[in-house]
């Protein structure tokens, strides 16, 4: 497949989410090949930004909901010692539950 931007021929090709064209490594972003399609991607949600209406900026077509527990995992999974905490403290509600 040829590239959009720059015309060589690419083996295995980038698609742009927004324009929808192939391009090669070099130009696979939307910044390097100047895309159309992300303009108007961010004047859509310029508009709603106006409009009030929640804004999320994600790429994908998926856009996926954050659990109330995430934070909470988050937080525990960049601090070892956290883990250790939790850890003792689940083994002390059993001990406390089992007597």
């Amino acid at each position: 497949m040829t590239c959009y931007a720059c015309e060589t021929n690419d083996p295995m090709p980038f698609t742009c989410k927004f324009c929808k064209h192939e391009f090669c490594a070099e130009h696979r972003l939307p910044e390097d090949h100047d895309c159309s399609g992300l303009q108007v991607f961010k004047q859509k949600k310029q508009e709603e930004l106006r409009k009030g209406k929640k804004v999320s900026i994600i790429y994908s077509k998926k856009v996926r909901e954050q659990k109330w527990y995430e934070p909470l995992k988050q937080k525990i999974e960049s601090n070892p010692n956290l883990y250790i905490g939790v850890f003792l403290l689940a083994l002390l509600l059993i001990m406390l539950l089992t007597f």
